[in-house]
């Protein structure tokens, strides 16, 4: 018996050994990616973000005339506007069309500056669109295998405060996107200097995605993950499934099949409900990944969470 511990001790470090790197990180990679297809069938994910979606379109316009009256305390609500059409540019075309028509009359019913109207039309926004936060906020705790214990009060204020910080980001995407080509154009830069300073904006605002994924990753849910932070592997991989559903929407809309034709007046709601459930399906799959890597040897088996 005492030899054959050693023995066994040994075998163990010799296998080790002769084992290559790669076939390890290969293995576990396997093991992972099978992980979170399991826990992506068991958790339903995609029931989930067939909810997050119906939510994100009634949250869509409050959000909207909370962004507007924000960035109108500072600007006109024409320029806010005309920003956020810039922005809405890179979305998949039906999307675009209902958010460049609706910022229009956004724009034309608000007015600047700090107002008791405006307040009181921001804070009934932020209510509304809190509402979408709070349905992210109970699929990530599905998707992290975790039970919802806080208060109502907390989590109300949590998701206000995510919402908030939604419409902050949206902010800073907004000036990154808009600000920087006029302000070089007003500069004497050299012609290379300021492609590149103006081709620098997308990876700017991917990283404010990236971070806001991070946040609410961290932040949102009950419980995190052990060793989780702002900058997860699941934000990481929520912000390129995020970029890469968007661009292949946009291909397949554009150039594929037309919802229009389709669904006729309906395309573009279509089309826009479409577009969030694949980036709410997008966002939840980087929480799976999160608490696939952070927490390998977790029980998963799915939470209750509970209803505020």
């Amino acid at each position: 018996m005492t030899t054959a511990i050693p023995n066994q001790i040994a075998m163990s470090i010799s296998t080790a050994l002769a084992t290559p790197p790669m076939t390890n990180r290969l293995g576990r990679a396997l093991l992972i990616t099978r992980r979170v297809a399991h826990d992506v069938s068991r958790h339903h994910i995609s029931m989930i973000a067939a909810a997050l979606a119906y939510s994100a379109t009634l949250a869509l316009f409050p959000t909207m005339i909370a962004a507007i009256s924000t960035y109108g305390l500072f600007l006109s609500p024409q320029t806010a506007a005309n920003d956020i059409e810039a922005i809405s540019r890179v979305l998949p075309a039906p999307v675009a069309e209902i958010i460049s028509s609706q910022i229009t009359e956004l724009a034309k019913a608000s007015s600047s500056g700090l107002t008791a109207g405006a307040l009181i039309s921001i804070a009934v926004a932020l209510w509304t669109a809190s509402s979408g936060v709070r349905a992210l906020m109970r699929g990530i705790n599905i998707a992290y295998g975790v039970r919802e214990t806080r208060r109502y009060a907390t989590i109300r204020l949590i998701s206000y405060g995510v919402t908030i910080a939604l419409v902050v980001g949206a902010t800073v995407v907004m000036a990154i996107a808009t600000i920087i080509p006029p302000l070089l154009n007003a500069l004497d830069i050299p012609g290379g200097i300021r492609t590149a300073i103006a081709l620098l904006r997308w990876p700017l605002m991917v990283g404010v995605i990236l971070l806001g994924l991070g946040a609410i990753y961290r932040w949102a849910p009950a419980k995190t993950p052990t060793r989780s932070n702002v900058l997860s592997p699941g934000a990481l991989v929520g912000t390129v499934g995020l970029v890469a559903i968007t661009q292949a929407f946009s291909t397949y809309v554009s150039k594929i099949s037309s919802l229009n034709q389709t669904y006729g007046a309906l395309g573009g709601v279509i089309g826009l409900m479409l577009w969030f459930f694949l980036a709410g399906f997008a966002i939840l799959i980087g929480a799976e990944v999160n608490d696939a890597l952070l927490n390998p040897g977790a029980d998963t088996e799915d939470a209750a969470v509970q209803d505020d």
